[in-house]
């Protein structure tokens, strides 16, 4: 299950408008896990029960994904979690718990709101910026589970078999350093995914991750240098640094996991490259992208002109293979331990079964372009004056293919 910043508990990050309970009337975790109808329906999708698993399902999105063959979040749950997910045990017991214990962060993500992001709660208000297209800038305010319902999952993390914390921004709160420490003491067996933006993890943040294999850590990083600065909005050299610094301690190497956008779309390629190719990255195990954005639309790559997108998924689909196959010859990163996923065939993949049409259940697939053109050039002019940087001077292609 997912754990929203408001309470509200949802099948996985895919479907948090499907709300099956909220932690401040929940005594029990475990209970509402095995009581839940919904819950109920989708683990008998995936324990042999697949006769309402299809493309009007809840899980709509996991369905198209495996007939593609490509990445889902049943897959990583399944990766990160194990078989358990969906056996006898699994079905009474929660065995993945991703958490956002509050919306605070420090960044203002150019594919982020409010929901996510305290940052950009003050940033709606200050522009009135409000979206009533697609309902997302509605000016949130700051908000974070209460101390007590804390406790309640602390309860469940012995026997978790993955814990996964994001934000907001993770290390914005003291409470998930808390709960990662909980974590540690408690839990024999699980593994901890940590997904920040690096941006605000400190040396002495480090001292859990030095004895133990159980723990991923990823930063959010969509580019490399002034690129990801206009999307992230944080400082690039201080999060290579933080992550540099993490691996001196530790010995462990940092995830630079990435959500492609129109933002980096035209340099999807190029960056990964770079990570292989530079020994300046020889501290970061490997960049991904598993995810795509479908909303906000005016972020997504479907806004520009379809045989322009198809040409830089063929594009990117050839430099893709040919950076997996340098790293199979050469041994590149192919050492990865226990828990990661292959980097750069899930990459591969993305792009290689990536279809023009039906992002976002097709919603968008009949509407003028022109309109959703306008819309991301506005967006993107937002956030142009934001980080006192042009997106436009980063990636001209972007340009053109706005016009």
């Amino acid at each position: 299950m997912v754990l929203t910043p408001q309470g509200n508990f949802a099948p996985c990050c895919v479907t948090p408008d499907v709300i099956v309970g909220n932690i401040s009337e929940v005594d029990d975790i475990n209970e509402l896990y095995r009581e839940s109808p919904v819950l109920k329906e989708i683990r008998g999708y995936f324990k042999g029960d697949q006769s309402g698993y299809n493309e009007e399902s809840k899980c709509k999105s996991c369905y198209v994904a495996d007939k593609a063959n490509v990445w889902s979040t049943r897959r990583c749950w399944e990766d990160f979690a194990g078989a358990e997910t969906w056996d006898d045990k699994g079905q009474n017991e929660l065995k993945h718990l991703e958490l956002t214990t509050s919306n605070i962060c420090n960044a203002t993500c150019s594919t982020c709101f409010s929901f996510y992001s305290s940052s950009w709660s003050m940033l709606e208000k200050k522009h009135d910026i409000q979206d009533p297209e697609e309902g997302l800038y509605i000016q949130y305010p700051i908000q974070k589970i209460a101390d007590a319902d804390i406790e309640k999952i602390k309860k469940i993390i012995p026997d978790l078999q993955c814990l996964q914390l994001k934000g907001g921004e993770p290390f914005a709160d003291i409470r998930n350093v808390r709960l990662m420490e909980h974590f540690l003491e408690t839990n024999e067996h699980g593994m901890l995914n940590i997904l920040s933006n690096g941006s605000l993890v400190k040396p002495e943040m480090f001292e859990p991750l030095k004895d133990t294999g159980r723990i991923v850590v990823s930063f959010s990083v969509d580019g490399l240098g002034d690129l990801y600065e206009w999307i992230r909005s944080t400082d690039f050299k201080k999060v290579n640094e933080n992550a540099k610094k993490m691996y001196e301690y530790t010995g462990r190497k940092v995830d630079f996991c990435s959500t492609l956008s129109l933002h980096n779309f035209f340099r999807a390629a190029e960056w990964m490259e770079e990570l292989v190719y530079n020994p300046e990255y020889e501290h970061i195990a490997g960049g991904s992208i598993l995810h795509e954005v479908a909303y906000p639309y005016k972020a997504c790559t479907r806004v520009i002109d379809e045989s322009l997108h198809n040409d830089v998924v063929q594009e990117t689909v050839e430099r893709l293979t040919k950076l997996r196959d340098y790293c199979k010859a050469e041994n590149v990163r192919e050492g990865r331990e226990k828990y990661y996923m292959p980097f750069y065939q899930d990459t591969l993949d993305l792009f290689a079964n990536m279809s023009y049409k039906g992002v976002a259940g097709g919603k968008h697939d009949d509407e003028p372009k022109d309109k959703w053109k306008e819309a991301a050039h506005n967006h993107i002019k937002f956030i142009d004056l934001v980080r006192k940087k042009d997106l436009y001077d980063i990636i001209p292609e972007l340009r053109t293919a706005l016009q």
